[in-house]
């Protein structure tokens, strides 16, 4: 209970100062939102690249991990399109928005702090993993489901799910985490003049991550 309670409390701390920096007008939204676009273009990549450069090597027993957490989203993805079509009695495009919402997760500004501090780098591997097939499987799915529902089977379907594919590829979290599955298989440790920064903006990953989710909260 007492090891929850380190790290939880200042995980929520740490949101909990994000929301009253904005909430109390002490930091401008315009401000935080600029701050949010450096964490998720610059700091999050370089946090998800280096856990991927240095443990990639030590992934071959993770990838149960990796099934079992998506045999369960797989699971509530597929509740929440029943439960939208049999009670609510939504669409087909509705349905695949409303499976996506049910097993929707933040798992990259508050999923990577809060790993890495509970579990440390080698856990940060594993959770890097569902990160990565997180915007794949997901948002393909939901894709797939909204935009065949809205055109009826048609061809459209493709176009609109080319689209979501090249989006997903060139997202900064799926590209960190390639590039540094690929650069781990490539084999040298990385110059210093490029570790160095790197590493500095993977330190101030996790807290800044958590106190811009918290700033965000002010906008609902």
């Amino acid at each position: 209970m007492l090891l929850v309670a380190h790290v939880i409390l200042p995980v929520f701390g740490i949101i909990i100062l994000g929301y009253g920096m904005v909430a109390l007008r002490i930091l401008p939204v315009r401000l935080a939102r600029l701050i949010s676009d450096f964490v998720y273009w610059n700091a999050i990549p370089a946090i998800l690249f280096r856990s991927m450069s240095v443990n990639a090597p030590h992934l071959g027993g993770r990838f149960g991990l990796l099934a079992a957490y998506y045999l369960g989203a797989t699971i509530v993805f597929l509740a929440g399109i029943l439960v939208a079509r049999r009670i609510w009695h939504y669409d087909l495009a509705r349905q695949g928005l409303a499976g996506f919402t049910c097993c929707f997760g933040n798992t990259v500004q508050i999923g990577i702090p809060l790993v890495f501090a509970a579990l440390g780098p080698e856990g940060l591997a594993g959770h890097t993993l569902i990160v990565a097939a997180h915007a794949i499987y997901r948002m393909t799915a939901a894709t797939l489901g909204v935009e065949w529902g809205r055109s009826g089977g048609n061809g459209r379907v493709l176009n609109r799910l080319g689209a979501a594919l090249r989006a997903i590829a060139f997202n900064p979290v799926i590209l960190s985490i390639a590039l540094g599955l690929a650069w781990s298989e490539a084999g040298p440790d990385l110059p210093r003049a490029i570790a160095l920064p790197i590493d500095a903006l993977a330190y101030i990953a996790g807290p800044a991550a958590l106190f811009v989710a918290g700033a965000a909260l002010t906008q609902f």
